[in-house]
């Protein structure tokens, strides 16, 4: 899979030159003219890495990072400042409010090229990017739990662990096949980064535990309702549109199960097991796991999409 970036520049002459270096060392590039256009398809292309020129007419490029690290589908992306300006108080200004490299244009090639690389491989091996999803692995969910527990022990801080997994996803990957499955773990992905970025707040995170199961830790109260309200709304009205009119008629298909045997199941579905500090000291991502795989039990007894908010003290 070839790593994407996303190239954000108002000259039209660097955007060809550098699109052309990038392409030929095997990067799948993607261009955006302004502050704007790049904001607007940063969701779009989800980039492996943005290099992001400093002055533009519309938005400047330390805004647009500023943005873009306020997120959370964008938050860990690396972001390079590109720019034609060698000045030191750039490049300060730039590393000191998130930027995590700057470039001048009349770089070498063969550095731009490394540097690119060096820092791609680093950003995929400190969240363990998933490889379909690109959102954070378990060492970066694990990770954001633990910091959120000590910050909680010392200063009451809000937070709720949600855990998301998709209900009757095997029947469907065994008979529509893997580039189907995979395409409905892409788009559940999005759909939950899309309403968490949307409905949440900058501090929210967004990861994947790997197949059919994912993360999303929120941090505030208030918003976890109307949050797995609309994720459940929004998937309940795409996963039927995956499978053929037959299926989508009968609401179940027939497939194998683990026996080996012809069954049926429904239409996929989304549970989502949320565990929160509000009534109770969460200490330890074991307890939080233990709690989730409790409220997972009474979620899977019930039919259809589901989500359940423990507030058990």
């Amino acid at each position: 899979m070839r790593e994407k970036i996303l190239l954000i520049d108002d000259e039209q002459d660097k955007i060809f030159i550098f699109t052309t270096i990038l392409q030929r060392h095997g990067f799948e590039v993607f261009t955006a003219d302004n502050g704007k256009k790049g904001l607007d398809q940063i969701a779009l292309v989800r980039p492996d890495l943005v290099l992001l020129d400093i002055n533009m007419p519309d938005i400047n490029g330390h805004v647009v990072r500023q943005r873009l690290k306020e997120v959370p589908s964008t938050r860990n992306v690396p972001i390079v400042m590109f720019s034609s300006s060698d000045q030191l108080s750039d490049k300060l200004q730039s590393l000191r409010t998130g930027a995590d490299d700057y470039i001048t244009k009349d770089v070498d090639h063969q550095e731009l090229v490394v540097r690119l690389e060096a820092l791609i491989r680093r950003y995929k091996d400190s969240i363990g990017a998933n490889p379909l999803t690109k959102l954070p692995g378990n060492y970066a969910i694990e990770d954001d739990i633990v910091h959120r527990i000590e910050l909680n022990l010392e200063e009451k801080i809000p937070f709720a662990v949600c855990y998301a997994d998709l209900d009757n996803f095997k029947a469907y990957n065994d008979k529509y096949g893997f580039a189907k499955g995979d395409e409905a773990l892409k788009k559940t992905a999005e759909t939950i980064l899309e309403i968490v970025g949307r409905l949440g707040v900058k501090d929210d995170f967004v990861g994947h535990i790997g197949g059919d199961d994912f993360v999303f830790v929120l941090s505030r109260y208030e918003s976890i309702e109307n949050i797995c309200k609309e994720i459940v709304t929004e998937l309940d009205q795409y996963y039927p549109t995956l499978y053929d009119d037959d299926d989508r008629r009968n609401g179940y298909i027939i497939t194998k199960n683990r026996k080996d045997e012809m069954d049926r199941f429904p239409l996929m579905s989304i549970s989502i097991a949320v565990v929160s500090n509000e009534n109770r000291t969460l200490t330890s991502v074991g307890q939080i796991a233990q709690i989730a795989s409790e409220v997972k039990k009474l979620l899977k007894s019930k039919p259809g999409s589901n989500y359940w908010i423990d507030r058990r003290s």
